[in-house]
């Protein structure tokens, strides 16, 4: 689960709702908004001065427990793209499950504080260098989110970063 840190960033986001995922997807993926073709990529690092955003497909439609888990976006469905762009020197909350490497053998997170995120080109975070142009996450600090995805059984919450969004 990626989610916002403050509830006033529902008010501030740029969004981005006709764009159509171009893959069968999971919400929460990092993408790039082609506005022009109404179409999503996924995002990189490479790809400055584009719209980098998250899919927060169900962002509005709460459905109790529910509401945390997984849920998938099919090729060609039209998406909620949040820009993150917009939402500069705020922060989120980015569970484990979206940082490819997020987790060592243990359970334990492999992310410090001070590490940059970037996207990797699979929907994902990466731990990497800052780039010099584009949008990045900074770790900040840890925290814990809701997790339905083992469908109820194991743990109920899995680790997660607190990590400021930053637009160059």
């Amino acid at each position: 689960m990626i989610k916002f840190r403050e509830l006033s960033n529902f008010s501030n986001v740029k969004t981005f709702p006709n764009i159509k995922a171009h893959v069968d997807m999971d919400n929460y993926r990092v993408v790039i908004a082609d506005q022009a073709n109404e179409v999503t990529s996924f995002g990189t690092v490479q790809a400055p001065g584009q719209d980098l955003c998250v899919v927060m497909q169900w962002l509005y439609q709460r459905t109790g427990d529910l509401f945390f888990g997984q849920r998938g976006v099919k090729q060609g469905e039209r998406t909620l793209c949040v820009g993150l762009e917009s939402l500069a020197t705020r922060f989120l909350d980015v569970g484990a499950q979206h940082i490819t490497g997020g987790l060592d053998a243990d359970g334990a997170l492999t992310v410090v504080a001070g590490d940059a995120l970037i996207p990797d080109g699979t929907g994902n975070w990466v731990v990497g260098a800052v780039p010099t142009a584009g949008v990045y996450l900074l770790v900040t600090g840890f925290t814990t989110l809701p997790f339905h995805g083992n469908e109820g059984k194991g743990p109920m919450t899995e680790p997660a970063v607190i990590a400021q969004i930053i637009s160059l």
